[in-house]
């Protein structure tokens, strides 16, 4: 055989500082649903944690976060994934590392915690969902506080006044939250079981055609 080949030792990342619970990563609590503060993370080099999972199974890569709740609702989401997988599931739980309760599982990157208690600490492991090893995806997780009462249009007589743009560019926009909404009064000749979180805007016409989009 006359074949040729070079060999290569290779060394791999350190695990993440918050691969086990103990090492939970303090994420800050943001007071309103903007997303002013985040922790970031990732799961590459990350092993599996002891605690026990009622989730999906694929957590050989988990890290954990934790934060202190300010408010009874607040949103939790995973933002600016990159790397081999964009397809993190996360997990909410009470207790404490060596005592854990299962609050809920969620593959989407968003999700609302309710019923939670202020000043109770709440734990969250973050993992791929998938069985593959190896993943290297790194992310920035987020905490906001929903707000407790109604949008101030939740009813019609309380529309928003829309900016109407003279082109096609929206450089003049209204922002909305349905988040606590209440269903109206008014007639509704469309999807009826659906309009329970209705919000209102208003605009006066400046042509004949307008564009109505939502970004």
């Amino acid at each position: 055989q006359t074949t040729t080949f070079r060999v290569c030792i290779g060394t791999p990342l350190p695990a993440p500082v918050n691969d086990e619970c103990a090492g939970a990563i303090t994420v800050p609590v943001n007071p309103t649903v903007e997303c002013a503060q985040m922790a970031s993370g990732t799961i590459q080099s990350s092993r599996a944690s002891p605690q026990p999972n009622a989730c999906n199974p694929n957590d050989d890569d988990d890290v954990w976060f934790k934060f202190t709740a300010t408010s009874t609702t607040h949103a939790i989401e995973l933002k600016n994934i990159t790397g081999s997988t964009t397809d993190l599931f996360h997990v909410l739980y009470t207790g404490t590392c060596d005592a854990m309760t299962t609050v809920y599982c969620s593959d989407p990157n968003y999700s609302l915690a309710k019923n939670l208690v202020v000043g109770q600490e709440y734990y969250i492991r973050v993992y791929s969902n998938t069985a593959n090893p190896n993943q290297t995806s790194s992310f920035n997780i987020c905490i906001n506080t929903m707000p407790s009462a109604a949008p101030v249009n939740d009813d019609c007589a309380n529309a928003i006044t829309v900016g109407v743009n003279t082109g096609l560019t929206c450089d003049v926009f209204a922002s909305g939250m349905v988040y606590g909404a209440t269903a109206s009064t008014e007639p509704n000749n469309c999807a009826t079981n659906q309009d329970d979180d209705d919000i209102w805007y208003e605009f006066v016409a400046t042509s004949t055609k307008h564009i109505i989009s939502f970004r």
